[in-house]
């Protein structure tokens, strides 16, 4: 989470919110959302089951996407600029977010231990916030 946190206050100037895949209905409705609002930063957070699914293929590689406004029989067209990022154990990618072209799965390296994710000694996002001006300023 560290990694999502840094690239989050990089592009946000904060850290970055998590959505949770728990059930495919109710993670549309979040990832619509965040959609809506013209989130930067998308985190799927703590993913037990495979990931995938069309609306979730269409953040990963579309620059376009219309989304419907819950409650209301509207779609809004939504330019999305979204950085998406998904963090879990044994991390899997399933059905046809394999065969995008941008093929977002090549950034994704799964871990399935928790000695893997050893911590550099200094704090990333100590050091991001102290030099946030000369980041920023490039």
């Amino acid at each position: 989470m560290a990694f999502v946190n840094c690239c989050a206050l990089l592009v946000n100037g904060h850290e970055c919110a998590v959505i949770q895949r728990d059930d495919e209905i109710a993670f549309k409705k979040r990832l619509r959302a965040e959609l809506l609002e013209s989130s930067r930063t998308i985190s799927i957070d703590n993913c037990e089951g495979p990931l995938g699914g069309p609306l979730l293929c269409q953040t990963a590689t579309q620059h376009f996407i219309k989304v419907r406004v819950l409650g209301v029989s509207k779609a809004v067209l939504i330019v999305n600029g979204a950085l998406l990022f998904a963090t879990g154990n044994n991390l899997k990618l399933c059905g046809d977010i394999l065969r995008r072209p941008d093929r977002p799965a090549r950034c994704l390296r799964a871990k399935s231990r928790i000695s893997d994710y050893r911590l550099p000694a200094f704090s990333v996002m100590s050091a991001v916030r102290g030099n946030s001006e000369n980041i920023f300023s490039l």
